[in-house]
Parts: C-alpha cells; structure tokens; sequence
C-alpha cells in the first residue's frame, strides 16, 4: 500500500482489483473480501504503479539470478562473483577472483523493466564504460512477464562461436 502524506495526516490509498472473468471492480487488499466468485481471476488496475522499493527488488533478484547462473556455469565457490548492492555506480556483477576474470571477460549490466525499456541506448552507454576497462559489454535484461534477453556486440558472438565449436562443425 502506498502511503501519501497531506496536511499532516496520512493516507493510504487502497489498491483497485479489476476480475478478468466477470468485469467487477473492488478494492481493497485483501482478496479474500472481494465479493464474488473465487474461480474469477484478479489483476491490478492498471492506475496502480508498483512502488520503488517493489521495483528495486524485482532489479535485485534479476541482477543475483545472473550471478548465480555464472558462478554455475564456472564452477565456482560462492564468494569469487558478486552483485553489486542496489544503487551503487559500476557493474552489476562483480568478478573478484583472478579466475573468474579470466572465465568470464565481462562488463556485466542487468537491467529488470516494466514497459518502455531501449536496449539499444543502454548499451551504447555500457560499450563505453566495458571498453574503459578492457572487457567485452554484456546486457542482460529483462520485462515483466517476458523471458530475459542477453544483449552483446554481434562480433563478440562470432568471435564466441569460432572459439568454442569444434573444428569440423566450423569448416563444413
């Protein structure tokens, strides 16, 4: 619930729930009390917003989702790649061991959205800041209720793909 100051006093303004199978409206945030039907399906209207500290955990559990699939795909303790905490400058996944910097020659950003995301702009902003420490750009991102995307130069690709297939896969 969302709390918004007036006059001194406090406000708390009720979220609106919308049913996708009847079309009734109802309020409040409990929808057990909402007056109908319990096979109906219920959604936020949409003037509702998710409040930040909602949307920064939403960021917080992409960005450590990452984390955790590279520290998987190298094999690695727990303590050798990091998220970086909320709000700070720099990359979001921190590489600390000599190993897994070379396991993984990333600038690594991880971006979680609602609607309205650019990749394209954010990632022109993150080429800058990989080639200042000589790693290679990666954006992963993802909206809501979509599969996450990964975003990375397409000659990094090719240069991905000449490395790891096998030799004959490559000349035939």
């Amino acid at each position: 619930m969302k709390k918004v100051k007036k006059n001194r006093k406090v406000r708390i303004k009720t979220p609106q729930w919308i049913c996708i199978g009847c079309k009734k409206k109802g309020k409040g945030t409990n929808l057990k009390t909402f007056p109908h039907k319990t096979s109906c399906l219920y959604y936020r209207a949409p003037g509702d917003r998710i409040l930040t500290s909602s949307a920064k955990g939403k960021g917080r559990l992409f960005q450590q989702e990452v984390r955790d699939l590279f520290l998987k795909l190298g094999n690695l303790p727990a303590g050798e790649i990091e998220s970086r905490g909320m709000g700070q400058a720099g990359e979001d996944v921190i590489f600390n061991s000599r190993e897994a910097q070379k396991l993984f020659p990333f600038y690594v950003e991880v971006k979680r959205s609602s609607t309205g995301f650019r990749p394209d702009s954010i990632f022109e902003d993150l080429r800058s800041k990989a080639t200042a420490k000589e790693k290679t750009p990666l954006l992963f991102h993802r909206q809501d209720r979509k599969d996450p995307l990964v975003t990375m130069d397409l000659s990094t690709f090719v240069d991905f793909l000449t490395n790891t297939l096998p030799d004959n896969v490559r000349e035939g």
